[in-house]
C-alpha cells in the first residue's frame, strides 16, 4: 500500500507479484484491491479465473478496464464513448497494442489527468490463467504498455512465472520505473507461520478449547508442517475448524497428529487426507462416482454455477432410489476444500476450489477421487444439450401456450459448444480447439433435410420450391431458433411467423408476421436486427424491438433461401439458396453487393462470413464445401471433396485458419482455410449440424452439435445414448 501511495516523479508505476503455485498471491492482490477501494484509489480491477470463461478471454481485458475506469470519471467515460464510437472494433477484435493504446493508455492518462494528487491504482490478478493460446501475445502486449505508464498511475500484476510472461516482463524488470517482488514458499515461512498460529487461536478462543498444553509444540511442527505455504495453512486451519465443529474438541490431538504426520507437508497429501477421512465409511462405487461427477462439473464449468444451479443443471439421480443428489450436503461435506468462508451454506452457495485442489483431483495421485475433465464436459454438454431440445415444442403443442423454460437456459445457451468442442477437440486429437466464431448470433437449425437424391417430391410454386410434406406442415412447427447476443431473446421461425421470446420466461415479446415457412433466423451482431430466409426465396431484416420490417423483401433468388447471416460488422449479409447460387447484400440498403455466385452443382445449404469478413465458406447438396472472396466474388479454393452426402453446414475457426465441415454422412471434418487440405481426424455420429451459441460478454462463439446414436461416438450419457 506504500507502493500504491507514491505518486513522486521517481516513483515505480508497475508492480510484478510473480510466485509459486498456492503461497498466497490472489489472497495478497484481493487485500490490495480492497484497501485500494477503501481508500478510493481503485480505478479497475481484473480477477481472472480459469473455470470462469467471462474472464480469461483476453479480448476483454482492455474493454472491461475501460469500461470500469468510466465509472469513476466523467471525462474518462466522454473519451472512453468517443473512442468506440470512432473505432467500434475495438469491443470485439484480439487484444493489440492499438486496442491497448486506445483503452488503456489513453483511459490511464485521462484519469491521471483528472486526479493529478492522488494514484489511479489498476489491479489484475492471474494473468497466468488467461486462455494459454493467448497468453503469450497478451503478456508480450502489456509489457509493451509499461513505456506509456503516466506518473502517478500504478499498475499492479500478479501471476505464476510462467516463461511466455517473464520473457516478456524481463527486459523491463531493471527499470526504475519497475518493481518486482517473487514470493516462494521459502521466504514466506515466518508470515504463514504467524498467520497459522493466529487463526488457530481465533479457533481456540471461539470453542473455549485449553491449548496451553500443546500450543508451543503443536504449533512449532504445524508451521514446520506449513513450510511458508499459505494454503497448506488455509486448508489446515478449515480442517481443524471443520473436524472441531463436527466431532468437538476431543478431536484435536487425532486431527493435529494426522496433520503432523510425516510427508504431510505436502498440499496433495493433505488434500488426500481429508478426502480420506471424508470417505472413511462411504467409499462404495456410487459415492466416488457421485464425488467424481459432481466434484468434475465444478472444475469443468464455464461461469460459476450456485449449489441450486448445479443441482437443475446436472440432474444427478441416485442409481437406487431415483432421488436428486443433495449437492448441498456434498458441499458441506468436503466445505474445507469447496468453501472460502465459514459461512451458511444454501442454495445459493457458489462451491469454489483453489487450483491446486484442481491440479490435484485431475492428477492420478488422487487414486479414487481422481476426475476426468473431458467425461466431466461431456456430461454438461450433454445436459446442456437437453434443456435446449425442451425448446422444441411437442406435437399438438399450442401456439399461444407458453414454452416451459428449462432449467438454468442462460448457462446452456451460452457454454454448451464450449463444453462439447472439448470432448470433441480431444478425441479428434486437435489442439487448441476454440469455440469462438465469426457468427452474429446464436442460431440452431432445425431445418427438415434436404435431400434431393432421396426420391422426395419436390414442386414448384409461385413463391418457391416446397416439399410436399413441408408443405403441409401446421404454424406451430419450430424450423430454426436463434438466441440474441446478450441472451436475453431468442426468435422461434416457424412457418409463416417469427416469434420472439424472454429466454427466462418465455413470454412472447414480438411477433413478425410472413409468408411460408421460415428456414433461418440469425440476430445482427449488435441484436437490433433479425434477417430470415425463407421457403419463397425471399430474404428479409427486421427490427428486433419492434418487429418492424426495415429492409425486404428481397427476392434475387430463384429457389428457396436456406440460409442467411450477417457479417461480422453488421454492413451485410451472405444467404445461400436452392438455385445453387450465393448472394450478397447491403443490410442497410437491400442492395445486393454481390451475386448470384455460381459454383455449386447442387443446391446450397449454407453460407456464413470467416471472423474478418473477407472470406466466405459454402456447404452444398453436392457433397461439396467453396471458399469465396468476399469482396470480388471470386471462388478461391473448391469445391473441396470429401463427405459422401449432402453437406449441411461450415464454419470457420475463431483464427479463419480451419474449417470444419459437417454432412448426412454423419461426419465433421477439418479442412485448412488457406490450402484446402483436409486435416487429419474426423468425428463420427448418425446426424449432425452446426450452430452457433453467444456468451454472455458477446463474445461470438462457433459451436458444433452432433446428435450421435451409435456406440462410436465420442462420448455417452452414463444412463442413455444421446438422440437426435
Amino acid at each position: 500500500m506504500g507502493w500504491t501511495a507514491d505518486i513522486s516523479d521517481t516513483a515505480q508505476c508497475f508492480f510484478w507479484m510473480s510466485g509459486d503455485p498456492g503461497v498466497g498471491k490472489s489472497a495478497i492482490t484481493a487485500s490490495i484491491a480492497k484497501e485500494s477501494k477503501r481508500r478510493r484509489v481503485l480505478w479497475a480491477q481484473l480477477f481472472i479465473n480459469r473455470n470462469d470463461a467471462r474472464t480469461v478471454d483476453p479480448r476483454l481485458f482492455f474493454p472491461s478496464i475501460a469500461q470500469q475506469m468510466s465509472k469513476s470519471s466523467l471525462a474518462v467515460e466522454r473519451a472512453v464513448q468517443q473512442t468506440i464510437r470512432d473505432q467500434p472494433d475495438l469491443m470485439n477484435d484480439d487484444i493489440s497494442i492499438d486496442q491497448a493504446q486506445k483503452l488503456f493508455i489513453n483511459t490511464i492518462q485521462i484519469a491521471s489527468n483528472s486526479s493529478p494528487t492522488s494514484p489511479v491504482v489498476i489491479v489484475i490478478d492471474a494473468l497466468d490463467a488467461t486462455d494459454f493460446k493467448k497468453l503469450k501475445d497478451t503478456a508480450k502486449i502489456f509489457s509493451e504498455v509499461l513505456v506509456g505508464l503516466p506518473f502517478n498511475a500504478k499498475l499492479f500484476i500478479s501471476s505464476r512465472v510462467e516463461t511466455v510472461i517473464l520473457d516478456s516482463f524481463a527486459p523491463h524488470l531493471n527499470s526504475p520505473r519497475v518493481w518486482h517482488m517473487h514470493l516462494s514458499a521459502t521466504n514466506s515461512v515466518s508470515e504463514v507461520a504467524q498467520f497459522l498460529e493466529r487463526k488457530i487461536g481465533e479457533i481456540m478462543e471461539e470453542h473455549e478449547l485449553d491449548w496451553s498444553q500443546w500450543r508451543q509444540v503443536h504449533m512449532r511442527r504445524l508451521c514446520a508442517q506449513a513450510s511458508g505455504l499459505f494454503i497448506w495453512a488455509v486448508t489446515a486451519i478449515a480442517y481443524i475448524q471443520d473436524e472441531i465443529e463436527d466431532s468437538g474438541g476431543e478431536c484435536l490431538n487425532i486431527v493435529l497428529d494426522e496433520l503432523n504426520a510425516e510427508g504431510m507437508d505436502n498440499i496433495n497429501k493433505l488434500y488426500l487426507a481429508i478426502l480420506n477421512r471424508t470417505y472413511q465409511r462411504d467409499r462404495g462405487p456410487w459415492p466416488l462416482q457421485r464425488f467424481r461427477r459432481i466434484m468434475g462439473a465444478i472444475l469443468v464449468q464455464q461461469s460459476p454455477l450456485c449449489i441450486g444451479d448445479l443441482v437443475g443443471l446436472l440432474d444427478l439421480r441416485n442409481p437406487t432410489t431415483g432421488q436428486l443428489v443433495d449437492i448441498k450436503h456434498f458441499v458441506r461435506r468436503l466445505r474445507t476444500v469447496l468453501v472460502p468462508d465459514a459461512g451458511e451454506i444454501n442454495e445459493r452457495t457458489f462451491p469454489r476450489r483453489h487450483r491446486s485442489f484442481s491440479d490435484f483431483v485431475t492428477s492420478a495421485g488422487a487414486g479414487d477421487f481422481h476426475v476426468d475433465e473431458i467425461d466431466s464436459d461431456g456430461e454438461l454438454a450433454i445436459q446442456c444439450i437437453r434443456r435446449l431440445a425442451r425448446l422444441w415444442p411437442k406435437r399438438g403443442y399450442a401456439a399461444e401456450q407458453k414454452l416451459e423454460m428449462p432449467v438454468q437456459l442462460p448457462y446452456a445457451v451460452s457454454h454448451w459448444s464450449s463444453h462439447l468442442t472439448r470432448v470433441v477437440g480431444m478425441k479428434m486429437e486437435q489442439a487448441g480447439t476454440d469455440d469462438n466464431s465469426i457468427s452474429a448470433s446464436d442460431t440452431i437449425s432445425v431445418v427438415p433435410d434436404l435431400d434431393t437424391s432421396s426420391g422426395a417430391q419436390v414442386g414448384v410454386e409461385e413463391g418457391g420450391v416446397e416439399t410436399t410434406k413441408n408443405r403441409a406442415s401446421s404454424r406451430n412447427d419450430v424450423y430454426c431458433i436463434a438466441f440474441s447476443p446478450d441472451g436475453t431473446r431468442m426468435a422461434l421461425a416457424r412457418y409463416g411467423y417469427i416469434s420472439l421470446r424472454n429466454t427466462q420466461t418465455g413470454d412472447e415479446v414480438s411477433y413478425l408476421d410472413h409468408p411460408r415457412a421460415i428456414l433461418f433466423v440469425a440476430f445482427s451482431p449488435d441484436g437490433k436486427r433479425i434477417v430470415s430466409a425463407s421457403w419463397n426465396r425471399t430474404i428479409c431484416i427486421w427490427n428486433s424491438e419492434t418487429g418492424d420490417l426495415v429492409v425486404g423483401p428481397l427476392d434475387n433468388h430463384m429457389g428457396s433461401a436456406w440460409s442467411a447471416v450477417f457479417s461480422p460488422d453488421g454492413r451485410h449479409i451472405v444467404s445461400a439458396s436452392t438455385d445453387m447460387t450465393i448472394c450478397i447484400w447491403n443490410s442497410d440498403t437491400g442492395e445486393m453487393v454481390l451475386g448470384p455466385l455460381e459454383g455449386h452443382t447442387g443446391p446450397l445449404c449454407s453460407a456464413v462470413f470467416s471472423p474478418d469478413g473477407k472470406l466466405i465458406v459454402s456447404a452444398s447438396d453436392d457433397k461439396t464445401i467453396c471458399i469465396w472472396d468476399s469482396q470480388s466474388g471470386n471462388m478461391v479454393l473448391g469445391p473441396l471433396k470429401g463427405h459422401t452426402s449432402v453437406v449441411r453446414f461450415a464454419v470457420f475457426s475463431a483464427d479463419g485458419q480451419h474449417i470444419l465441415s459437417c454432412s448426412a454422412d454423419g461426419t465433421i471434418l477439418i479442412w485448412d482455410s488457406g490450402t484446402g487440405e483436409r486435416v487429419p481426424g474426423s468425428f463420427e455420429g448418425d446426424g449432425t449440424m452446426l450452430s452457433f451459441t453467444n456468451s454472455t460478454q458477446h463474445t461470438q462463439n462457433l459451436s458444433l452439435l452432433s446428435a450421435c446414436t451409435r456406440h462410436s461416438s465420442p462420448f455417452r450419457h452414463p444412463d442413455d445414448t444421446l438422440k437426435s
